[in-house]
C-alpha cells in the first residue's frame, strides 16, 4: 500500500466536500483505477470494471470548532482516533467485494471488523486500534481497503455514514478524550464527517474503438470528396 503525497493530497482535496457541520474526525472514501498506485476522491471507470477502494481517517486540523468541542492543538504522540463504526453505501448498483481488510493496526482491538458485504453496501465496519493507541492526528491513516465493481447505472457515489448504535473514542488537544456516541452523531453537528467517492461513467473500450473507426471513415469520405 503506497502512502505518499498523492494520497495526502487526495484526502485534503476530498475533505472540504463534507458539508453542514464542522467534523473533528474526517473520513474520506478514495478510489484507484491503477491497482492502488494513485488514489482520488473522483475516478472514471467503465461499467463492470473492478477498482480498489480505501477508507482514510484524519483529524480536523486546528482550529476547528464543533458544537461539542474545538480542536486547538494536536500532538501525534497523544491525539488521534482509537475506534470507529460506519457503513458504506453505493448510490446505484455497484457491488462491494468480499476482500475488505483492516490495515495499519485497525484490527488491533477486540471486536474489530472490516464489515459485512451486502452487495451494494458495506455494513457494520468496526475498525479498532489496540487499547491506548490513537492514530491519524496530523497524518492520514488508511483504515481499510477492498475491491468494488462499477455498476451498470452511472455515474455513482459511494457514501459513508456513522453507525450510531456503536460508541467510539478519539483524542484532541494533547490527550483530551472525546466519546463518539449516537447522541453526538445524530446531532446537526456530528464529530465524524464523510467525504464520498464519485465514480464517473467511462465509455467501454469497444465503444471507443467503434467511434474511432467511424471518425476514420468520415475523414476518408471527406478526403475522397
Amino acid at each position: 500500500m503506497k502512502f505518499n503525497s498523492i494520497l495526502i493530497a487526495a484526502v485534503v482535496t476530498a475533505l472540504p466536500i463534507v458539508a453542514n457541520a464542522s467534523p473533528l474526525v474526517n473520513i474520506s472514501i478514495l478510489g484507484s483505477t491503477d491497482g492502488g498506485n494513485t488514489w482520488s476522491s473522483s475516478i472514471s471507470a467503465p461499467s463492470g470494471t473492478t477498482v480498489k477502494i480505501e477508507v482514510v481517517e484524519v483529524l480536523a486540523q486546528p482550529v476547528t470548532s464543533n458544537t461539542h468541542a474545538t480542536t486547538t492543538s494536536l500532538n501525534p504522540a497523544t491525539d488521534g482516533v482509537n475506534s470507529l463504526a460506519y457503513g458504506l453505501t453505493d448510490s446505484t448498483d455497484g457491488t462491494f467485494g468480499g476482500d475488505f481488510a483492516l490495515l495499519n493496526g485497525w484490527n488491533g482491538g477486540s471486536g474489530a471488523s472490516a464489515g459485512t458485504v451486502g452487495p451494494h453496501t458495506l455494513s457494520a465496519a468496526r475498525p479498532i486500534q489496540a487499547p491506548g493507541v490513537f492514530v491519524g492526528a496530523v497524518s492520514p491513516s488508511v483504515i481499510e481497503t477492498g475491491s468494488f465493481t462499477v455498476g451498470d447505472t452511472g455515474p455513482e457515489t459511494v457514501t459513508g455514514a456513522y453507525n450510531n448504535s456503536v460508541g467510539s473514542t478519539f483524542k484532541i488537544n494533547g490527550g483530551s478524550l472525546k466519546p463518539i456516541s449516537g447522541t453526538t452523531e445524530a446531532s446537526a453537528d456530528p464529530y465524524v464527517g464523510f467525504a464520498p467517492l464519485a465514480i464517473n461513467a467511462a465509455p467501454e473500450p469497444t465503444s471507443m474503438a467503434v467511434l474511432g473507426f467511424g471518425v476514420a471513415g468520415l475523414l476518408a469520405r471527406r478526403r475522397r470528396a
